[in-house]
Formats: structure tokens, C-alpha cells, sequence
């Protein structure tokens, strides 16, 4: 790729620019890109572009005119003649082909999504060797794709003997560096240590084309910056964070990369970063340009208004005058001639070492040749001379031309639409396109109308026309070609026969249907590698061609997708109707599926199947804060440690709101799962990311939540999302997005038209409250759409019948106090009477009298500033009031920094009135003791009888758990307000509860009763039942308030980091499920005296810290990383021999018989 393992994109080829298109390679579908990019739009000032893009076209490499190229659509490897494009061989993979192919040895290697690492003979396309790179054959869903769970995304780089590659995506689920012999496959070394390092915070996630020098490999990391490889060895060298906040200045990292001058020019949205080869330091050079190529002493670059080839050396030092004044811009960025001097500079030596420019948006791929460069754009590639930069050569192609190759006699150039063309020195009779027209996949003959009424049978019967189709015995492939005609359905098909596979395969190839729409896997059926969940549509073609189901049930009644997937057998209407054995064997085989999974089942004379209903025990998350009591918790008794990713994809950071500006939570209910947008709401499926459906809803968004002056614009029920828009609410099906009710806000007494603000549903009503909403001067806002609202009257709505069933109204009634019980509505209103008012001085001034003198009259001045409010309880069904309570909220708000605003939560018969504060990051507050003060208040619900009040000192808004109130960070009884206590892992002796998230903790907890989830610089979770510490899904961040939803027995993260533009590999929606026993690190908390010590359990050269079997805590040692932030620190100097050091290897890795803790034996 790229004409070397520099990727500096120059060859020595002698192609003139007097070319003629000869052939044209286009596949059955545009490519699908790996991961979506973000939105086009600058989002606060920031055009983002795409940073991991690798995969968007079919990149050709060439050798003895032959031409090889892999496909993300068909996910084959193609070898075709270079000069007239006619196919010579094709090899099948199981999963798309994301990179170039690489040539040497006479072979030629490649890796796909199916997690292996291919070397063919380069004539034939024989297999050499291949290897499996992770540990098994664990297959999920990705944008829509079933990939091995380590894919391989780096290509392969050949260097001399030696093979080089990378697999894996997530950190958490462990990425693997490799080196292996070229010639036969067998393993030189292989880094599977790096994700754990850390207690898992590593997040190297091997994605691009690998590069390498004499001693280094350098990895691209997604959207983060290379990473610094030794080739002897596989340790990392060095792995930098340069960012925005650093010199390094602007928007960087992604898997654009280049070598050259002993630097890494690691390309981002809008600049080349240059990092010192062996330090990975950066000041050498800040090269402005979208692609870059290197040759003598020249560089040619395109940014996106030109192409232009400068004196690399000139330009170099050029851009370091340069960088200095885009900082000095950025420091003075409210004094605007300071701004606009800087700018002028900027120019000024942007310009320096410039020999040759011309004009023209080509800025998506680059190479040159001995006398000429080529650029391609939109719908055009480009020839310039590269002495003048004079056009020689110009073409239009279909889409953007992301992908370029060249040789003495040939130019190919690949775009984003699926196209390959190529052209040549002679000009051809006339261009040939491949491949041939598609054919159909079988002939009309006798068992064409069988097939096709059986397809039409099955769907008509389950319902299901969209998402995941599992075939069990696909045999020829005709029912899935039949099924995958009459749907839209992606089909899985597997077949334990290889002769069989092999030739379905390729009839399906013929009509462009393999890959795309129908997969053939051949394996056998007990021994299927997918995912758990994902089958919206469970058949067999075997059962019914036979009547016999090939498989036994507890072999495949995981992949049935919960809340509404259908497994369905038996025959079509036009079958032989004597055949009752068929119908017979279906619904035995349908009730012992039945007895495992649940459901609802049916039979009938010709077909029975099989609804699979909710997971046993599986929790929802209808609004903001888990359900309408407000508690940032679901009792998801499913959700445990042990997560892994179920899958990933979609929506990714097009379709979502800056992070930012902080919309709603995401919700999910039966199964699915609904997220706001920009402008529009959109639904997918909870188990296997299928698209559902959108709509439109443009100014119903609310931003700013995590400010705590806005609630939620969305509630959901069990079959309907429920949407607050202008001064209506609108009910949309959960399953379509139709709207099927609609509720409008009563009629206000002063005539004022009011919106529609608080909304939440449960137990067959609708409650809502009618605001006047101010927004404020943009000058006025923090970040997000802050409002002014003013709340007096609260409503609910019957569902069943629509009608209204009572208002009350209020005075200044606080939205985000609103708490719905079992039987009460409860809120706080600021407007108190001067008769309630005076009872609360009254009951303050009996402590007055305990003291005397100066304190005294201290504390009456005091009481003169207390925040005094009213706690309203009202009955849900008709809306009269049961109680009210004056309160002294003082101190619950407005503590330290973030400010925030009053909460309150219902809880098993108590209300936890609490702070929230805005968003932000409070550590130096916290460790400084600003927050001492703050205070936790819990009153009886039923009397609003204040039963304690306490200084809690916590830093966020708290969640409640199973009778435990969790403020960050600690936590306390409900009842009492006593605080939790564990014995101490030294002493023994008991102390407080504590747990820290030590990284970038933005937004607020949400809980199940084992496990809180939050943000922690990553994504981080605690499992409390356990309770050994913090751990980490690195990679990848969370939003900037609720975000991580558990529900329907998984932990659902839709992508919430539109815009930022920090060092994170990963930006996808990413859906976890509980799967093995935990595998993870943690990082311990612990208050108290650390001696007289009873027992410390060092864990020597472990990454992180662990509990065994019975529950005795391992600390890791030396200690991960710490920056202070009450993560567990004790005082033990061990003394190593000479040359000693710790060591650390991937538990997995290490066999060791008979242990019940093998990780204890991995490090030391």
C-alpha cells in the first residue's frame, strides 16, 4: 500500500499523463465503512472530517500485471488481469476485507474481519497458511456485520521475512500485536499484555496501515495518535496523548500516517502532526494538508483548496513559526487584533517553501510517479507535473476518489462508490466492465414456486421483514435466496457441508447477492460462532426439505433475539399436505425451545412457531434518571460483571448532539432502544442494533440537561415513546414510529400559552407540567441550550382513555424535583407562606438556644440566608393534595463549584432531597474540602416528616441502590443515613465505603442492583457486588451526563461524544452484555488507618487489583497509576535483586493446572 512500509505514497514508475480509460471493476453495492465518520458541520468551531476511513474503497496493489484488491461489500479477495480487469482467481472470507492486500514472496497477505490473517499463493490463490488471531471463533454484529470479535484492521506489513499485524477493536476484550515467518505462518512474538496494562486503561486499538522503519512499528490507534512498536520484541516504545490542549495544537490523530525525516507525520482532519520516530515528541513540523506524499527533498500535499509541492525542509521550519502563532491565537482568543495579527502570520508562513500550486478540491487521496502527481476528489482525479504543476491528465469517476495506485503502464483509481477504474497508455476498442451481469441465483423450474410461497409463508407468519435472519441447514441456499428477495432481511446462513457451502456461495455471488445480503458460513450447527441475540428470524432449510432438524436445540436457543424474535418450521401452503410428519417434528422441536427460552407458541396445520418473549429478570430505563421516582437506577437483576460487547455501530457521531450541549438520556424499553438526535428521534433494536425507525422532531430537543435546569423531552412505556414537543406530547409506537396519541397542555388561567416541559409515564398515565420557557441570551449560556423556566401547574393524562384527569397548580413548582411513587406525584415548590416560613425559623432558634454569645448571633445571621421551600406530596390518581412540608434545603445547592439545582428522588416509601450539580469536573473542589457541607436530606413520603439530614460531602448527583444512597463518594443507609462500611484489606477493621473514578468523571451514576456505571476518562463501572475497585472499558468515553443505560439485561452506551476532539480511539454506539465471569482489573478505594496490618494480599506485577474466590482483595503492585484522586495508596518498598523487575503476562495465556485464580500465577 502506498509503494512501502514508509506509506509515502512515491514510486519510481514512468507513467505519462497521455491515458485512457480500459476497464472498470465496480461491486454489487458502495462499500460500508468500518465506523461512521461525524457530522459535516464545525461543531464549536471544530471541523472534524473523518479520522478512521481506511476502508472506504477498494485499494488496488500491482505486479506482473495482475492487479489484487479485497472488497468490504463481498468480502472476497480479487485477483484480476491489470490490463484488462478479467478476473483470474477470487478467494472468500467470512467477513469484509478492509485493507490492501500486501505482495512479496510471491504471496500475497491480507487480513479480514473474520479475524484471520491470510497468505495465498500470489498465481493461484492457494492457501499458504492462515492463523486465527485471537484466542476462539467469537463472532458479533458490527454496522450490521457478524465479524470476529478480533477482527484484523492493520493489513499486513512484510518486512524481510517477517510478517507484522494487529487484531482486535475494543481494549477490553484484548488486542494483539503480532510478528510471524512469512513464508510459514508460525508465531515470532505476539503482545497480548498491552490492553490489561494499567488496570485496562490502555486503549491501543490496531486500526490503519501499520509503518515501520529499521527498529520500529508504528500502530495506528483509530482516532488517536501511532503508537511506537519495537519490531524485536512487540512492547510499546512510546504511546503519546498530544491533543488540543497541547503545543501539538488543533484537531489530531487518526489512521493516516506517514514516515519520513526520522519523523511520524500523523495525519489528522486539517494537519500532519510530525512525532519524533523514536520519542514520539513532537516541534518538528506542523504540515498543514489533508493527504501528503514524500520523495527527494519535496513534499506534495492537498488541503482541500489546492495541491502544491513545497521544499520539505523550508516548509518544515516554516510551520513551526506558524504553530507558534496559531497557539498565541488560541491564548489571546477574545482580543481580536492580537486574533487577527496572528492570523495574518499564520498565512504569512504557511506560504514559506511553496514551489508550485494548483487550484482544486482534491483532497482525498495521493501518490506520485516519476514526473507526475496525482490527486483525486469528488468525481475527479488529477495528473500535475511535478516540476510545474501543470495538468497532464484529467478524469471523471463516480464518487470520491479515496484510493490510487500506479506502475509504468498502469493508473488505477479506486472511489468510495465501489468503482476500480484503470487506466492505460493505449487507448482500448472499448472499456471493459467487470464483473459480468448478475444472473439469477437458481433456474425457474419445478421447486421455484415451493420456495417461493415458503418464503412468503414465513414472512407473513412471524412478522418479520427487517433485521437478522439465522438459517440452520442452508443446503443449496434457495429458501434464504427466496427470503432474502421477498425482505429485508440480512441472512446468516450456515451449513455444515463444505461442498454445499462452496457452491451456494457461489450461485449467490453470481446475483450479487453473497455478502450483501445472504452469508454463507460453513460450520458446524453445534459449533455456530454468533452472537447471542441477534436472529430477528430463526428457519431451516434442511427441515424443510427433510422434515428433520439438523441441530439440537441447546445448541442455537441463544441466538434468538428477546422481545419478538420468531423461530418458524413446517411447510409452505402448496407443500404435499400427506407430509404431517414434518409439521409434527417442527413443533417438538419448537416446544423444547419453548421450555429454554420462553414465549409464546403456535401451531397450526401447516407451520409452527415459536415469539420469544423478555428476558427473565431483565430491567427497562424509561426516563432520564431510570424510571419516573428519579432515581438513577433499573433493577436489572441480569447486568453483572463479565461484560463484553454484544455489539457496535450505529448511531455514530453524524447523527448525535455535541456532547456539550447534553441532551437526554437515552431510553429503552421491550427490547429497543431510543436515542434523540439532532432534529429526530431515532429507535433501534436493544439486541442487535437493527435500525427501527426515526422521526422528525425538530425543536423538540433539550439541551443543557446536565445543567439541571431542564428536563427530559421524552418518556417511554412498554410500546410507546412518548415525545414533549411545543405545547403537545406526542405517543409514537414503539415498534414503527407512528404516531398513535397525542396530549395537549391544559388552557392556563392568564391566557399565556405554555410548552409542555416535565413528561413521564407509568402505570397507564402520562404526568406532565406547563412551562413558560425563556431561553437565554447566548451570552448567558454555560454550554447547551440553557432556559429560564417558570413551572405552576402540573397534569396527568389517562392513557387508556386520553382524557385529562387533573391539574394542580402551583406557584414556582421546580421540574426537576417532580418524583412519581406508587401512589403520590411529589415535587418542591420555592414559594413558601410567612406562616410556614416562620415555623422553620421557629424549629432552627430551638438550636439557637444552645449556644451563646458571638456564636449566636453567627448562627442568626445565618438563618437569615437559608433556602426555604416547600415539599408537596399530591395523589396520582386525582390529584388532590395529601401533604405539604415546609423544608430547609440549605446547602443541598450552590455548594462550591457547578452550582446545580435541587433534586429529589423516590425511594421505597422515603424522599432523598439532594444537589445535582451542572456538569463538570470537581476533584480539586472535593480534595480541597469544598463540599463537606453539602447536605442529603430524606423524608418520610408518606407524612413528609423529615426523618434525617446530614453533611454528606459528595461531588455529584447520587444514585439510590437497593436501600443504599450512593453519593459520590460514598454512601448511606436510606433508613438512617448511616454510612456503608466494608472491612478494610489490611486491617481488617471496618470503615467506610468508599470507591473513586480517578479519569475525566463528567455526568452522573446509573445503577442496577450489582453494578454502577459513569464516566472515568473512559467508560468505567464498578461491580458492587464484588467490590474490588473501579474498572475501565477503555478506548472509549462516555457523554457528558446520563449515557450508559442499563436495560433488557445489557448496559446500552449510544455514541455521545459528537465534537470532541480528544485522544479516543473508539466513537460508536457500543451495546454490552454480561458473558463470562470477570476477567477485568479494578483500582481499589479504601478510607482509614492502613496498620496494624492483618493480612495484605500483594498481587506482584499485576496490572490492577482483584478479588478471589473468597472474596479476599488482591492488590496489584506496583500500583496502577495514580493522579491523586483517593485511589488505594499504601506505603511497601519492596527491593529487587540487579536486574530485576516486575513482569506481567495475559492471564489467558497462562496455563496453570488445577488453579482456581490463574491470574494470581500471570505476574510477578
Amino acid at each position: 500500500y502506498l509503494n512501502g512500509n514508509d506509506r509515502a505514497g512515491a514510486t519510481a514508475a514512468d507513467l505519462q499523463g497521455d491515458l485512457h480509460l480500459t476497464w472498470v471493476h465496480h461491486s454489487q453495492a458502495r462499500p460500508e465503512l468500518a465506523w461512521s465518520g461525524p457530522r459535516t458541520a464545525p461543531i464549536e468551531g471544530h471541523s472534524m472530517r473523518h479520522r478512521v476511513d481506511f476502508d472506504a474503497a477498494m485499494q488496488v496493489v500491482v505486479a506482473e500485471d495482475r492487479a489484487y484488491f479485497g472488497s468490504t461489500v463481498d468480502h472476497r479477495l480479487h485477483c484480476v488481469n491489470a490490463s484488462t480487469g478479467e478476473p483470474i482467481w477470487d478467494f472468500y472470507t467470512e467477513g469484509p476485507i478492509r485493507l490492501a492486500p500486501t505482495l512479496a514472496h510471491g504471496n500475497v497477505y491480507f487480513g479480514s474481519d473474520d479475524g484471520h490473517v491470510y497468505c495465498l499463493k500470489a498465481g493461484s490463490g492457494d492457501v499458504v497458511w492462515q492463523m486465527q488471531v485471537g484466542p476462539k471463533d467469537d463472532r458479533l454484529l458490527s454496522r450490521g456485520e457478524m465479524i470476529s470479535r478480533w477482527p484484523v484492521r492493520t493489513g499486513v506489513l512484510i518486512d524481510g521475512d517477517t510478517a507484522y499485524f494487529g487484531a482486535g477493536v475494543f481494549p477490553h476484550e484484548t488486542v494483539y500485536l503480532c510478528a510471524a515467518n512469512a513464508k510459514t505462518g508460525d508465531i515470532i512474538w505476539k503482545n497480548d499484555r498491552i490492553s490489561q496494562s494499567d488496570a485496562g486503561r490502555n486503549d491501543l486499538s490496531p486500526q490503519g496501515y501499520l509503518l515501520s522503519n529499521d527498529d520500529m512499528l508504528f500502530v495506528p490507534s483509530g482516532r488517536s495518535l501511532p503508537v511506537g512498536v519495537s519490531k524485536a520484541t512487540g512492547e510499546i516504545i512510546f504511546q503519546r496523548q498530544h491533543s488540543w490542549r497541547t503545543t501539538a495544537g488543533g484537531v489530531v490523530g487518526g489512521t493516516k500516517a506517514v514516515l519520513g525525516d526520522g519523523q511520524v507525520y500523523s495525519g489528522g482532519p486539517h494537519h500532519f502532526l510530525a512525532m519524533d520516530q523514536k520519542s514520539g515528541n513532537v516541534g518538528a513540523a506542523f504540515i498543514g494538508g489533508r493527504q501528503m506524499v514524500l520523495t527527494g527533498e519535496f513534499a506534495y500535499l492537498t488541503d482541500g483548496e489546492k495541491v502544491f509541492c513545497v521544499n520539505r525542509a523550508e516548509h518544515a521550519r516554516a510551520s513551526q513559526e506558524k504553530q507558534e502563532w496559531f497557539l498565541r491565537a488560541r491564548e489571546n482568543s477574545r482580543d481580536r487584533e492580537k486574533v487577527a495579527e496572528a492570523n495574518e502570520k499564520i498565512r504569512e508562513y504557511a506560504g514559506v517553501g511553496i514551489i508550485w500550486q494548483h487550484d482544486g478540491n482534491y483532497d482525498a487521496a495521493m501518490i506520485a510517479t516519476k514526473d507526475i502527481v496525482f490527486a483525486g476528489g469528488q468525481g475527479q482525479v488529477i495528473g500535475l507535473d511535478r516540476t510545474s504543476g501543470k495538468p497532464v491528465f484529467e478524469a471523471d469517476v463516480d464518487g470520491m476518489v479515496k484510493g490510487l495506485s500506479a506502475t509504468d503502464n498502469l493508473l488505477t483509481v479506486s472511489t468510495d462508490s465501489g468503482f476500480v477504474y484503470a487506466f492505460t497508455p493505449n487507448k482500448p476498442e472499448a472499456v471493459r466492465e467487470w464483473p459480468r451481469p448478475y444472473q439469477e441465483a437458481f433456474p425457474n423450474d419445478d421447486q421455484t414456486d415451493f420456495y417461493v410461497q415458503a418464503a412468503a409463508d414465513i414472512l407473513k407468519r412471524s412478522g418479520q421483514k427487517t433485521g437478522y435472519c439465522l438459517v440452520l441447514g442452508n443446503e443449496e441456499g434457495h429458501l434464504a435466496y427466496e427470503l432474502a428477495r421477498q425482505s429485508s432481511l440480512t441472512i446468516y446462513a450456515v451449513e455444515p457441508d463444505a461442498q454445499k457451502a462452496t457452491k451456494a456461495r457461489e450461485r449467490l455471488s453470481q446475483a450479487g447477492l453473497h455478502a450483501t445480503r445472504i452469508t454463507v458460513i460453513n460450520r458446524p450447527l453445534d459449533a455456530i460462532p454468533m452472537s447471542n441475540y441477534f436472529a430477528n428470524l430463526i428457519v431451516s432449510e434442511t427441515h424443510l426439505k427433510t422434515g428433520t432438524m439438523p441441530c439440537k436445540v441447546n445448541t442455537v436457543s441463544r441466538f434468538l433475539k428477546p422481545c419478538g424474535g420468531v423461530a418458524i418450521l413446517g411447510r409452505p401452503q402448496n407443500a404435499d399436505k400427506s407430509d404431517s410428519g414434518r409439521i409434527t417434528s417442527a413443533g417438538e422441536w419448537l416446544t423444547e425451545l419453548y421450555h429454554q427460552n420462553g414465549g409464546e407458541l403456535e401451531t397450526d396445520a401447516a407451520w409452527s412457531l415459536l415469539t420469544r418473549g423478555k428476558l427473565p429478570g431483565a430491567g427497562q430505563w424509561t426516563h432520564q434518571y431510570g424510571d419516573a421516582s428519579n432515581t438513577s437506577f433499573t433493577n436489572d437483576q441480569r447486568v453483572r460483571d463479565g461484560l463484553g460487547v454484544l455489539w457496535y455501530g450505529d448511531p455514530g457521531p453524524s447523527a448525535m448532539i455535541n456532547r456539550h450541549e447534553a441532551a437526554g438520556a437515552p431510553l429503552s424499553t421491550n427490547g429497543r432502544m431510543f436515542i434523540q438526535g439532532t432534529d429526530k428521534v431515532m429507535a433501534y433494536d436493544a439486541y442487535n442494533g437493527n435500525f427501527l425507525w426515526e422521526h422528525d422532531n425538530p425543536g423538540a430537543i433539550r439541551t443543557g440537561v446536565f445543567n439541571n435546569r431542564e428536563t427530559h423531552n421524552l418518556a417511554a412505556a412498554d410500546d410507546v415513546l412518548y415525545m414533549a414537543i411545543g405545547n403537545t406530547c406526542k405517543g409514537l409506537d414503539g415498534a414503527t414510529g407512528e404516531v398513535v396519541s397525542e396530549y395537549r397542555t391544559p388552557e392556563s388561567p392568564d391566557g399565556i400559552d405554555r410548552a409542555w416541559a416535565y413528561v413521564a409515564c407509568d402505570e397507564g398515565q402520562i404526568f406532565g407540567s406547563s412551562t413558560i420557557r425563556q431561553e437565554l441570551e447566548q451570552k448567558l449560556r454555560r454550554r447547551g441550550l440553557t432556559v429560564k423556566s417558570q413551572t405552576d401547574a402540573i397534569f396527568a393524562f389517562d392513557t387508556n382513555t386520553g382524557q385529562r384527569q387533573w391539574v394542580y397548580r402551583g406557584s414556582n413548582i421546580l421540574h426537576t424535583t417532580i418524583a412519581i411513587g406508587p401512589e403520590c406525584v411529589y415535587f418542591i415548590d420555592s414559594s413558601l407562606t410567612p406562616e410556614e416560613r416562620q415555623e422553620l425559623y421557629r424549629r432552627d432558634k430551638e438550636e439557637l438556644k444552645k449556644l451563646t454569645g458571638d456564636a449566636a448571633k453567627a448562627a442568626e445571621e445565618e438563618m437569615k440566608k437559608l433556602d426555604l421551600r416547600l415539599a408537596v406530596a399530591l395523589d396520582r390518581k386525582t390529584g388532590e393534595k395529601l401533604w405539604e412540608r415546609p423544608v430547609n434545603v440549605t446547602d443541598t445547592t450552590d455548594v462550591s463549584a457547578g452550582g446545580g439545582s435541587l433534586t429529589v428522588m423516590y425511594a421505597d416509601g422515603h424522599l432523598v432531597l439532594c444537589g445535582a450539580n451542572a456538569n463538570g469536573h470537581y476533584w480539586r473542589q472535593f480534595l480541597a474540602g469544598e463540599f463537606e457541607k453539602r447536605k442529603l436530606i430524606v423524608l418520610n413520603a408518606e407524612t413528609g416528616e423529615e426523618l434525617w439530614s446530614k453533611n454528606a460531602n459528595y461531588m455529584n448527583r447520587p444514585a439510590v441502590i437497593e436501600g443504599q444512597i450512593y453519593a459520590e463518594p460514598w454512601a448511606f443507609d436510606l433508613k438512617t443515613g448511616e454510612p456503608k462500611t466494608r472491612n478494610h484489606p489490611l486491617t481488617g477493621e471496618p470503615s467506610e465505603w468508599r470507591f473513586s473514578r480517578p479519569g475525566h468523571h463528567c455526568g452522573v451514576i446509573t445503577a442496577t442492583p450489582n453494578m454502577m456505571f459513569f464516566r472515568s476518562g473512559f467508560i468505567g463501572y464498578y461491580d458492587l457486588y464484588e467490590d474490588s475497585g473501579t474498572r475501565h472499558f477503555s478506548g472509549q468515553r462516555l457523554g457528558c451526563w446520563v449515557n450508559a443505560i442499563p436495560g433488557n439485561g445489557l448496559v446500552m452506551i449510544p455514541e455521545a461524544s459528537a465534537g470532541c476532539v480528544c485522544q479516543f480511539s473508539i466513537a460508536s454506539t457500543v451495546v454490552l452484555e454480561p458473558k463470562t465471569e470477570n476477567e477485568s482489573w479494578g483500582i481499589f478505594s479504601a478510607v482509614g488507618n492502613t496498620t496494624p496490618v492483618k493480612r495484605i494480599g500483594l498481587n506482584f506485577g499485576a496490572p490492577g487489583d482483584r478479588k478471589d474466590g473468597t472474596h479476599r482483595e488482591w492488590l496489584g503492585f506496583p500500583r496502577p497509576k495514580t493522579v491523586g484522586r483517593l485511589e488505594f495508596e499504601f506505603d511497601v518498598k519492596p527491593q529487587l535483586a540487579d536486574g530485576g523487575s516486575w513482569y506481567s503476562s495475559n492471564p489467558e495465556s497462562v496455563r496453570v493446572p488445577a488453579a482456581e485464580t490463574p491470574w494470581l500465577f500471570a505476574s510477578g
